[in-house]
């Protein structure tokens, strides 16, 4: 329960760096035609959030020792 704390305590710093990748995403996916103008705002927030997770998911392994065990 610990780990699942922290990483939800670490996934908000995570969203300064992880809101590009989400921008750019829901750009490239406009231009191409795949979405839509009013579905770009929910693509982008949804992008950010799961790679602000991801992120913080893998830094608390690292910190952990997860990767290296």
């Amino acid at each position: 329960m610990n780990e699942i704390v922290m990483i939800l305590v670490m996934a908000f710093p995570m969203i300064l760096f992880t809101i590009a990748p989400g921008l750019y995403l829901a750009d490239y996916l406009e231009k191409g035609e795949y979405i839509q103008e009013e579905n770009k705002r929910y693509i982008m927030w949804i992008v950010t959030v799961i790679f602000a997770l991801a992120l913080s998911t893998a830094l608390n392994l690292i910190d952990v020792g997860g990767f290296f065990k």
